[in-house]
């Protein structure tokens, strides 16, 4: 990325007509961000402001621990396929939460991001889930499969895990050292509990709405593969489950 001139997250998601970025994507740092996820540029229709996120639903058998890949709070893993090297990739959990999405933007290779650094940002019906580092790392590459030309992100639903890692990142082993995987007993658990967490919420949310309507509660269970929340339900339970955030345009 270096100091070549580039667009701001907003306009490659089509949120703006043109911006751009002058602090290579440090997102938290620009006054832009803050007025942009705060509400700034909202919609002010009602009807517009009352949007749904559809998802996939995670199932825990789904959530298998594999041998060789380091699970990290927040349903993250990476994987060490050289001395120095790692990919990175989101679990199946955090996955099914963004999938299908629209688009899938990342930092450009040679961008060194601190851990806490936005380093991918995926564009979903109504919003834009902002990911940030669970590690620090120089990156490498993309992942070729998530930026093929054409790509049909759809497709991603039934792509084996290991396949849809982000990035391809050169660290610190000493650094690396420091972090704390999780092992397969706590990554399960954790797991389970976000599960369990997801199902509830969408739940509790369609009984809020069929009580408020005076219906039957029968019709308004979610569909088998699907689950569905209200934008600001959404938001805060994507908060609850993993150390990532998200902004809702």
């Amino acid at each position: 990325m270096g100091s070549k001139t580039q667009k701001c997250i907003w306009m490659e998601a089509g949120v703006v007509e043109y911006q751009l970025c002058p602090l290579n994507l440090n997102c938290e740092k620009c006054d832009f961000y803050h007025k942009m996820s705060h509400g700034c540029n909202q919609p002010t229709d009602p009807v517009i402001n009352q949007k749904f996120i559809t998802f996939q639903k995670p199932k825990i058998e789904n959530c298998g621990f594999q041998a060789g890949y380091q699970y990290l709070p927040g349903h993250f893993w990476f994987k060490h396929v050289a001395k120095n090297r790692v990919l990175l990739g989101m679990d199946d959990i955090l996955w099914k939460m963004v999938c299908p999405p629209e688009g899938i933007i990342q930092a450009d290779p040679g961008t060194h991001l601190q851990k806490g650094n936005c380093f991918a940002w995926i564009i979903i019906p109504n919003g834009i889930v902002y990911l940030k580092m669970p590690i620090t790392g120089l990156v490498l590459a993309h992942n070729p499969i998530l930026t093929m030309p054409g790509q049909r992100f759809k497709d991603l639903r039934d792509t084996p895990i290991e396949d849809k890692w982000l990035l391809s990142l050169e660290i610190d082993r000493a650094e690396l050292s420091l972090t704390d995987s999780l092992t397969k007993k706590e990554y399960m658990v954790h797991a389970l509990e976000d599960c369990e967490n997801i199902y509830q919420t969408v739940q509790k949310n369609y009984l809020k709405h069929v009580s408020s309507a005076g219906e039957d509660t029968d019709n308004f269970e979610p569909e088998a593969d699907r689950l569905i929340l209200e934008k600001v339900n959404y938001l805060q339970l994507l908060k609850n489950i993993t150390l990532n955030y998200a902004t809702i345009r």
